[in-house]
């Protein structure tokens, strides 16, 4: 390899090592702003979770109250039937 050839090389090395370490710092930051992200969705999450143990916790009495309700109203309701002879 003559020494034109050794120098065009070294310059597409150095161009290409740049863009690579250019990558890598994309890379990273890309992987620090998923870490966010992922924390983020986690407290989400956990969030909702809450929200939804809590509207449960709610729909549990509302639903043993009409349940109750139902209960009773069918004990005092009495069923007749009526018969037409002609």
């Amino acid at each position: 390899m003559n020494p034109e050839e050794m120098a065009k090389a070294m310059a597409q090395y150095r161009v290409m090592a740049e863009q690579l370490r250019r990558a890598r710092r994309a890379v990273e930051q890309l992987q620090k702003e998923n870490a966010a992200l992922k924390k983020e969705c986690e407290a989400l999450r956990k969030e909702q979770s809450e929200a939804a143990r809590l509207f449960d916790l709610e729909n549990e009495g509302f639903f043993a109250i009409v349940h109750q309700n139902y209960s009773q109203s069918q004990k005092r309701c009495t069923k007749v039937e009526v018969y037409h002879f002609e």
